[in-house]
């Protein structure tokens, strides 16, 4: 069984912006519908400070909203919290629906067919337009399936596994 964090990261903080203290946020893909609803989020940067804001707003486009933070009421102050990165709590988040999963509970999972063939490890989840592509690597190869139904039948992240079906022309070698 797959041991899930308590932390997920969220996204990072891009630059300031305008002049009392917002921050332009990157968030993840997989979090753009579900970050602003946390109240509190961990910060953390590459030198190993850490710390906790508090969300007073957040307002704008999903994937780069503006973000108000209480500790943090001028440009110097948003300034100073360029390239932190954001996490929020599991706990936070909820639950999440039947059909969703986060990208990090994912990664690492075996990959297997609907008929029982071992196809690698799952490594990246690549965020595409239409869906996302699913990078599989294992038996000296690498196959890059869709998510979708059609595709990927379970993901079960208390097993340890995805199942999918394989579609013509998959694979190397295959028409």
């Amino acid at each position: 069984m797959k041991q899930l964090d308590e932390w997920i990261e969220a996204g990072a903080i891009v630059r300031p912006h305008g002049l009392a203290g917002e921050v332009i946020v990157e968030i993840k893909n997989d979090l753009a519908n579900l970050v602003s609803d946390a109240s509190v989020l961990r910060a953390t940067h590459g030198d190993g400070n850490e710390r906790f804001l508090t969300v007073e707003s957040v307002r704008g486009h999903a994937r780069r909203p503006i973000f108000r933070f209480s500790s943090c009421d001028s440009r110097d102050q948003a300034e100073l919290l360029r390239s932190w990165v954001l996490w929020v709590s599991r706990e936070q988040l909820g639950v999440l629906g039947d059909d969703r999963w986060l990208v990090q509970d994912i990664l690492g999972l075996d990959v297997v067919t609907d008929d029982g063939e071992h196809l690698g490890k799952l490594t990246e989840v690549m965020p595409q337009a239409a869906s996302d592509i699913l990078v599989v690597k294992g038996n000296g190869e690498e196959i890059l399936l869709p998510f979708i139904k059609e595709v990927v039948l379970d993901v079960d992240v208390s097993a340890g596994r995805v199942v999918v079906r394989l579609i013509e022309g998959m694979r190397r070698g295959t028409e």
